[in-house]
Parts: C-alpha cells; sequence; structure tokens
C-alpha cells in the first residue's frame, strides 16, 4: 500500500459544493501538482450536469495553463485501484 497526498484542491465537500470548483482549482494549480476530487456523484440529480461542466472546465483550463493530465496509476507507476475479479483501474 502507498500513502499518496495531494497539493491542490478545491474544497468541495465531497462534491456538496460544486460551483466555481474550476475557478478555484484553476487559480491555484501549478505544474507537478496533485489535484484531489471527489468521486462520488452529487447528492442533487440536477448537479451532475454542473459537476460534469466544471470537470469539463478544469481540463480544459489545464490544457490552456500547458499543465500535463497524467493519471495517479501512472505517477505512481502502479494501479492505484483493484476490483475483487482481478481488474484494475489506471
Amino acid at each position: 500500500m502507498y500513502c499518496v497526498t495531494f497539493s491542490c484542491r478545491g474544497f468541495d465537500g465531497g462534491n456538496r459544493d460544486i460551483k466555481g470548483l474550476a475557478r478555484k482549482i484553476l487559480k491555484k494549480v501549478k505544474p507537478d501538482d496533485i489535484i484531489v476530487l471527489h468521486d462520488v456523484k452529487p447528492k442533487k440529480n440536477k448537479s451532475v450536469d454542473l459537476w460534469l461542466k466544471e470537470i469539463d472546465l478544469i481540463l480544459s483550463g489545464l490544457e490552456q495553463k500547458n499543465i500535463q493530465i497524467v493519471s495517479l496509476a501512472e505517477l505512481v507507476g502502479r494501479p492505484v485501484m483493484e476490483f475483487e475479479h482481478g481488474d484494475t483501474v489506471n
């Protein structure tokens, strides 16, 4: 087991406070940061569309800043999640 921490977060409260998430992330992110984002569905169904929009804004903003995006698995050189039947998430 590896311990990996982050260096940039949007204080989204577990996807309960997603309005302006991209703005919060993009104003402070820098190359080599590890951005923490929650992988839980926002509580309100209408929030899913807003969450997806914010994620899209983060991705395009990182691209505009010429910050390369790599998965955590790629960064640490090993799978970060394994399921009971042996599949991995990379």
